[in-house]
């Protein structure tokens, strides 16, 4: 069972079912064995026209700096739902983060050409266990086993949403798992830190 302690910062408001599942695929995490987990996405008939953090959303331009030119792809939201939420006006307005989706089978060969690839690696990326790529399985409007790489975010203005029919271009929504799978990814990849870091920075701090 998952921790007691843990408990305490988990939501208490959901439906025992729903807080069941979210107790389990934690617990699932923990034993690295995500790939038990059967619902990673809601239904297709809950998905709206509401941009949330974990979305995917299809014909999004992708760069991949220095190259200068982009082409249209499955993009991944990583900007928190507040943030691109279009009842929340700002003086200047958040730009859209999001990074590409891309076919996992694809990445696997072309690792396989260049004779980097093992298996030992495809199994960690489907566990969750490398920090920078975030996993997404077969479901929902995504027809492929996919990676997100949390080191490749794009940024759009809000305006080019207005412009798209998201109730078309949108190809999936994480459910209550999985989008907690991706808060710990976000936050391991983006502020985790050491006992070097903290010791160095407060040397600093004292001199």
């Amino acid at each position: 069972m998952i921790d007691e302690d843990l408990k305490k910062f988990l939501p208490t408001f959901l439906p025992n079912g729903e807080q069941d599942e979210l107790f389990y695929g934690l617990e699932q995490l923990r034993n690295n064995r995500l790939s038990t987990i059967k619902n990673f996405y809601t239904h297709n008939d809950t998905i709206d026209t509401i941009l949330e953090q974990g979305d995917g959303i299809d014909g999004l331009p992708i760069f991949n700096l220095p190259e200068l030119h982009s082409k249209y792809g499955k993009g991944f939201v990583i900007s928190n739902t507040c943030d691109v939420s279009i009842d929340n006006t700002r003086v200047v307005p958040m730009r859209l983060l999001y990074a590409p989706v891309l076919n996992l089978e694809k990445y696997e060969n072309a690792l396989r050409e260049s004779g980097d690839y093992s298996e030992d690696w495809g199994r960690a990326v489907r566990e969750q266990q490398i920090t920078h790529l975030f996993y997404l399985p077969v479901g929902s409007g995504l027809s492929y086993e996919a990676i997100v790489p949390l080191d490749q975010v794009n940024s759009i203005a809000p305006s080019y949403l207005l412009e798209q029919d998201l109730s078309v271009n949108k190809v999936f929504r994480l459910s209550l798992i999985a989008w907690y799978v991706l808060l710990i990814k976000l936050t391991h990849h983006f502020a985790r830190t050491t006992n070097e870091l903290i010791a160095r920075k407060s040397s600093t701090a004292s001199t």
